[in-house]
């Protein structure tokens, strides 16, 4: 597994996951201000930048394959923050017990998911199949049609970006997540400081999705971020770093 490290290698550890069509490059500009304070790790995760897809692959496995490069890194615990898919390994890990999480930071993260997504999903992985490209469409999906006019140069970027990403991945991803196991029951049992973030524009993982995760996490603190969508990492980028620095230091 490809990992970018910065920060004092003694400092508390802060593990950076990535969501579906962006490989860890898109935390760039936040790990550089983290990196003053703490050891930051930013892996491409399975079939993502330098990293190869796990063959066969299951979010299981994509999970175990991150414990055991921090096991490698002799990182024993650590900060989790996720985006989207991230977040959803973010939680899986925090369940599983590998690594002690000490945070989560939660950025539109899904926890399960009812019938209509999972067959959306399966939709996807059929489409893929089909020679669809994913970059259009998740960039349509993910920055609202405001903001993208006002920032022309974005959804080009994001496309090129996704459209990088072998098709074999989403493929892999897509299926896994047509039978996503429901983490949802078991969120109560977290008991770590939590936060959650979303904008209220968001289509792929909506609000309606990530408030019960908030909900459902002892003491998490949920922070809606207005008129953003999916991807408001870009979108809401000094807030969202403020945010994460304020949370990841108290």
């Amino acid at each position: 597994m490809f990992v970018r490290e910065s920060g004092p290698a003694r400092a508390p550890a802060v593990l950076l996951l990535h969501g579906q069509a962006l490989d860890g490059s898109m935390y760039d500009a936040l790990a550089a201000r983290l990196a003053a304070r703490f050891r930051v790790l930013v892996p491409d995760l399975p079939g993502y930048g330098r990293t190869p897809l796990l063959a066969p692959y299951s979010l299981a496995r994509a999970r175990a394959a991150i414990e055991e490069m921090l096991a490698g890194r002799d990182v024993r615990s650590a900060a989790i923050v996720g985006f989207s898919l991230g977040g959803y390994h973010a939680l899986a890990m925090a369940l599983a017990g590998q690594v002690a999480v000490t945070r989560l930071a939660l950025l539109a993260a899904p926890a399960g998911a009812d019938a209509p997504f999972r067959e959306a999903f399966a939709g996807y992985a059929r489409a893929v199949r089909g020679g669809m490209k994913v970059g259009p469409a998740f960039a349509q999906l993910a920055i609202p049609p405001a903001y993208a006019a006002a920032h022309p140069e974005l959804a080009p970027r994001i496309i090129a970006a996704a459209d990088a990403v072998p098709a074999e991945t989403y493929i892999a991803e897509f299926e896994a997540l047509s039978a996503l196991p429901d983490l949802r029951p078991r969120l109560g049992e977290i008991r770590v400081p939590t936060l959650v973030r979303v904008g209220d524009a968001d289509q792929n993982v909506p609000l309606a999705m990530v408030k019960p995760v908030a909900d459902a996490i002892p003491g998490a603190t949920l922070e809606i971020v207005p008129g953003c969508g999916h991807l408001y990492l870009v979108q809401d980028a000094e807030a969202t770093a403020a945010s994460l620095e304020r949370f990841l230091g108290g």
